[in-house]
């Protein structure tokens, strides 16, 4: 990619995250999270009684009083969610993930925000966004 042999990298101790500065590629995880924004993004956009929306209503809430246990516990959708719209500071801490709040900031125009919050190349969550149709 680089034209780089693996002897130089050995030699001048070379990290991926050196090469990834250089080419200017985002981190895998600040990825995951514009790719779980764009799904999110598209399934707001679809009418409340779709069956992707009504998925979201439900695992999005975390139920009163339910308190996740401390450690390495179970990945689960809900908890990726909920941290990747607390990264991008579209949904504060502590919210339980409710849609009330943070379903009208994502479809607003959160593009510069979300770029500064995960710290990503200008323009990068804009690129994937996709126009909407009319039906």
């Amino acid at each position: 990619m680089f034209n780089l042999r693996m002897q130089y990298v050995k030699t001048h101790r070379i990290t991926n995250t050196d090469l990834r500065a250089r080419a200017n590629i985002p981190t895998l995880n600040s990825t995951k999270q514009v790719r779980t924004l764009h799904q999110l993004r598209k399934d707001s956009l679809k009418e409340i009684d779709s069956l992707s929306r009504r998925i979201l209503s439900c695992q999005a809430v975390r139920l009163p009083g339910h308190k996740l246990k401390r450690g390495g516990g179970p990945i689960t959708t809900q908890g990726t969610m909920r941290a990747d719209l607390e990264a991008a500071g579209l949904c504060p801490k502590g919210s339980g993930g409710d849609l009330a709040i943070w379903i009208p900031n994502l479809l607003g125009n959160p593009c510069q925000q979300i770029d500064e919050q995960l710290h990503l190349p200008e323009g990068t969550y804009r690129k994937g966004i996709k126009p909407t149709r009319k039906k």
